[in-house]
């Protein structure tokens, strides 16, 4: 995912540096030189380019959307950002433009089955329907958007107008765990806390993370153990106190919550963790080379 900006902004409290920033050409220009290079197309596909701005209303001039849709489309990429964080986004893109997020976006081209955003925690009813009507997905985030204090999406909503909702989780650079185990548990938590318990049912959540994240990513090989499908597939050891009892052990991770223990997992049929383990990656390497990336960052 190409995430890139010709607009930043700074923080007037010093909280980080200003967001680089480029040309719209140069923009355009890496992002299809790593398409030429990477992007595979198909049902199942093992890498794919995505143009993401960072974020429509602060990484770009509004001119620019229209002309970065075109242009990705052209190529047969996908679109992303992050949209509707939270209320002070969406106030702050109503006071400038007049319009709230997801119809200022819709006017420049940024709706449609090959665009998915991140959070969309603020939305009207009208907006949640524009995006299931125009079959736009939801990257639902509930870890980061409870720590942050932005709120719980509308995820639950838009399923329910037959919409896309896949599952998704900011990464460690943002303090998270990167853990979906963990993003199952809170989706799950916080629909039923904002909505009732008869907001959405654990097997719901898991069809957001695996068809439905498909779905948003356009890859209509995966997210099913079905004949014919890629043999994507997870082997979880339910095995711990916290599992023992449960009736369906199918939705335990969704609903006990917990770090889950992996113990084998296979994408394409291949075999990535073996025995909970990862016999092509040193782990010990890679905490010390996290370390010493980030020490150089905080420097």
């Amino acid at each position: 995912m190409t995430r890139r900006a010709t607009r930043g902004r700074s923080f007037d409290d010093g909280r980080g540096a200003a967001l680089p920033v480029e040309t719209l050409d140069n923009f355009l220009g890496r992002t299809m030189a790593l398409a030429n290079r990477w992007h595979e197309v198909g049902d199942a596909p093992m890498r794919r380019v995505i143009c993401a701005p960072t974020t429509p209303t602060f990484s770009l001039d509004p001119g620019e959307l229209s002309e970065i849709a075109q242009a990705a489309r052209a190529r047969g990429l996908r679109l992303h950002s992050h949209l509707s964080e939270n209320g002070d986004y969406a106030a702050m893109t109503l006071a400038q433009t007049g319009q709230r997020p997801v119809p200022w976006v819709a006017e420049r081209g940024w709706l449609g089955e090959d665009v998915f955003f991140a959070h969309l925690v603020d939305c009207t009813h009208d907006e949640v329907t524009m995006l299931a009507q125009s079959g736009t997905a939801m990257a639902h985030c509930p870890q980061a958007n409870a720590r942050l204090g932005s709120g719980v999406a509308p995820a639950a909503a838009l399923h329910g107008l037959s919409g896309t909702v896949s599952l998704a989780v900011d990464g460690a650079a943002a303090n998270e765990a990167a853990d979906m185990v963990q993003a199952l548990y809170a989706a799950f938590c916080h629909q039923r806390t904002a909505s009732g318990a008869q907001a959405v049912a654990a097997e719901t959540v898991l069809h957001w993370a695996t068809t439905g994240g498909a779905r948003a990513l356009g890859m209509p090989g995966l997210g099913r153990i079905a004949p014919g499908m890629a043999a994507d597939l997870c082997l979880w050891d339910l095995s711990q106190p916290r599992f023992m009892g449960q009736i369906d052990a199918a939705i335990g991770p969704i609903v006990s919550g917990g770090a889950g223990a992996l113990r084998h997992s296979f994408v394409a049929g291949r075999p990535l963790v073996v025995d909970g383990r990862l016999p092509d990656l040193d782990l010990g390497q890679l905490g010390r080379d996290a370390a010493r990336v980030t020490a150089r960052m905080a420097a």
